[in-house]
């Protein structure tokens, strides 16, 4: 946007620009090469005239005179830079709760391209064959699969009472009885007590139990890294503890933008504060702050999430989008929904598979607030509803939409079109009374 700015970025990881979502597949050998995961290096930075200066910290802003304290992390010196206007992306923490033994060697999170580093390096040095991923959201299941194609025992345990708990039970049913038919054994409403051993880790204690581990990787979540924002004045959010922002990205400081997995933003559906650390809303931040820092003016917006996500665990896609069933209810919205299984293709097609969608509207207006699928074609079914809640399309909308078919491609009626009209039967029943049971 300004060619002749001086930008400077200051990154304490080494790599400036990663591909996070694609660790757990390092891991295995899918991503062949650490390199494929490294977007842009801080040579291919400076040749577009960025100075990008890694295993450098910023410890401390000072909003009134635009200066920033920075620590070298190679010869821990430290000294003073300036701005004119300042961009915080400090991104996001693996969590790491107080579990006694988590200091054992062999035990890792995923967070960050040094994490696999050290994971592929302990790895190849002592030939694990029991693994223990403590943890089953995306990150979790995600390294259940990857270690387990490496050949490892793999157990997964989740403290709630069931994993993917972004999703209703239904698709959570679903995913865990997919990763058990994989090999993996999974410990729902197990809460980890103690990771076992002398220096290297040797089990798990939950439940009153123990199982034995060679590897812990703990896949317990994030949460954004807000402190320096916080010291230098920045306004927190209060229900998300990220830093708030309005909608050109712009702090509470003067001259002062944030972007990314620190930030917090709006969930469009519910109209609630959110914080949804994906990549793709981080780039979209990013874009936006990029810009309106560059120019110096509210040049572009941006509008808030639906909370759009998708993940494959194995041979399984699940994808969400909007709110589920008790997200809604917690913003408020009386619900109806229905939920179809269906098929990906024509079912004469050759290798046809199963797919489940559930949509979920407002029992009010009818118009779609939420979407879960899970199966093969998970992604396109959870892209058309995501841009049908964008849209604030109704279910009668739904309907009537005019969707591409051809036989290796999905079934004559689109499963979206077939919930839909489902979920049209349910209003006709609301609406004369009538219980479903009945």
């Amino acid at each position: 946007m300004d060619p002749g700015a001086e930008i400077t970025v200051y990154q304490e990881e080494p790599e400036p620009s990663i591909s996070e979502c694609g660790l757990p597949y390092l891991l295995s050998g899918v991503v062949e090469e650490r390199d494929d995961l490294v977007a842009r290096t801080p040579e291919k930075f400076a040749e577009k005239g960025v100075e990008v200066r890694v295993r450098h910290r910023v410890e401390r802003i000072d909003p009134e005179n635009k200066r920033l304290c920075v620590r070298s992390l190679e010869d821990d010196g430290t000294f003073e830079d300036s701005y004119d206007r300042l961009i915080v992306a400090t991104g996001a923490r693996a969590v790491l709760p107080p579990i006694e033994g988590a200091d054992l060697d062999g035990v890792f999170v995923l967070r960050f391209l040094a994490d696999s580093d050290a994971v592929r390096r302990y790895i190849a040095e002592h030939s694990p064959e029991r693994a223990v991923v403590v943890g089953g959201g995306y990150i979790g299941l995600e390294v259940a699969e990857n270690l387990s194609r490496l050949g490892m025992e793999v157990s997964l345990i989740e403290a709630e009472d069931r994993v993917a708990l972004a999703f209703g039970p239904e698709v959570s049913e679903r995913v865990e009885d997919h990763v058990e038919k994989k090999g993996v054994r999974v410990y729902t409403g197990a809460e980890v007590e103690e990771l076992v051993g002398d220096e290297r880790v040797q089990g798990v204690r939950f439940g009153g139990c123990e199982i034995p581990a060679d590897l812990v990787v703990l896949g317990l979540g994030i949460k954004p890294v807000v402190e320096l924002a916080a010291e230098a004045g920045m306004e927190i959010g209060e229900e998300t503890g990220a830093i708030l922002v309005d909608k050109h990205m712009r702090t509470s400081l003067h001259d002062v933008w944030a972007a990314g997995d620190c930030v917090e933003t709006i969930n469009l559906v519910s109209g609630k504060p959110a914080w949804v650390p994906l990549g793709d809303t981080a780039n979209q931040m990013g874009r936006v702050a990029g810009t309106n820092a560059a120019t110096g003016e509210d040049t572009l917006e941006f509008p808030g999430v639906l909370g759009t996500g998708i993940f494959k665990v194995f041979d399984l896609g699940v994808g969400k989008t909007g709110l589920s069933e008790s997200e809604a209810q917690d913003a408020s919205f009386e619900t109806i929904s229905a939920a179809i299984e269906a098929t990906d293709r024509a079912n004469y097609y050759p290798g046809v598979e199963k797919v489940f969608l559930k949509l979920i509207a407002d029992a009010a207006t009818g118009r779609l607030i939420g979407a879960e699928a899970a199966g093969s074609g998970a992604d396109k079914l959870t892209d058309i509803c995501a841009t049908a809640v964008w849209g604030k399309l109704a279910y009668a909308d739904l309907v009537n939409l005019d969707l591409a078919y051809a036989p290796p491609y999905g079934p004559a009626i689109s499963p979206v079109i077939q919930a839909a009209t489902v979920l049209s039967g349910e209003f006709d029943r609301a609406r004369r009374g009538v219980r479903a049971s009945e």
